[in-house]
């Protein structure tokens, strides 16, 4: 079994924190809590005062026995996270990232200047879809600095950091609708 990581999703009100492993195709959670944001430290997503964020975070996990798990997975939960799907032509999986990137401006009306620009791959091509679908998102620098601040105090190691909205579409896009559509 793969080493055991912390998936912590912080909202504007909430902290939710799992203990999670790789097993096989799926996760398999061990332990998961939450506690209250202390103060007006989030909005929006962005962690104004990750400090005091850190602080609370470090007391929860010894709290909880996690202080001993340092790798962790964040899931950004924001209205500032510009999302869309697009279609790309087939091509080789190496060259997705610079076509997103060239095109970017054209998903998003936006000075990108400020914005990581990120994917995830849907769907390859198929015989009925001729094209690659791609989840393109643009999530501002300033909002990842505050998560990068908030892991370096709370002394802990960033494998990766997703928006909630694609996690629970990794989530659940294989569970098939009762529904015919």
């Amino acid at each position: 079994m793969a080493a055991k990581v912390l998936s912590i999703e912080i909202c504007d009100k909430t902290v939710t924190v799992c203990r999670i492993a790789r097993k096989g195709k799926g996760v398999r959670i061990f332990d998961s809590f939450m506690f209250l944001v202390p103060g007006d430290c989030v909005s929006d997503g962005v962690i104004s005062s990750p400090d005091l964020l850190a602080h609370e975070l470090k007391m929860q996990l010894a709290s909880h026995g996690m202080f001993e798990t340092k790798n962790v997975y964040f899931a950004l939960s924001s209205s500032k996270i510009a999302v869309r799907e697009v279609k790309l032509p087939p091509m080789k999986k190496n060259l997705i990232s610079a076509a997103i990137q060239t095109n970017a401006g054209d998903y998003f009306p936006i000075d990108l200047e400020n914005y990581h620009i990120t994917h995830s791959v849907l769907d390859n091509p198929t015989e009925e879809n001729p094209f690659i679908r791609v989840l393109v998102m643009a999530v501002p620098v300033s909002m990842l600095e505050g998560y990068f601040a908030l892991a370096e105090t709370a002394e802990l190691s960033i494998k990766a950091i997703d928006s909630s909205g694609n996690s629970q579409y990794q989530a659940l896009k294989s569970i098939k609708s009762p529904i015919n559509t």
